[in-house]
């Protein structure tokens, strides 16, 4: 009985950390707005090699539906910091 005790509490917290690992905060709107000025005010300035890195950085994969309709899924920028694109000269 002692055994299949323990054996229940690791298997919990084996479960809890993988439930603590899925979960993702969702950006706010403020977020999404603040990484996109980022990215466009760096747009400019970009090279094309830099402008292919930028945009992989947001955009993980293009789905054609159709000739001339495709879907886009965009990577998550919960994590995005004002820091992440920056200038330099």
């Amino acid at each position: 009985m002692e055994q299949q005790k323990k054996q229940l509490l690791a298997d919990m917290e084996v479960l809890d950390l993988e439930i603590r690992r899925s979960t993702v905060k969702r950006p706010t709107a403020s977020t999404i707005q603040q990484a996109w000025s980022e990215m466009l005010e760096l747009w400019g300035y970009a090279a094309e090699e830099e402008r292919a890195e930028l945009m992989s950085l947001v955009v993980k994969d293009v789905v054609v539906q159709q000739k001339n309709s495709v879907n886009l899924h965009l990577n998550p920028i919960a994590g995005l910091r004002s820091s992440m694109f920056g200038l330099t000269e």
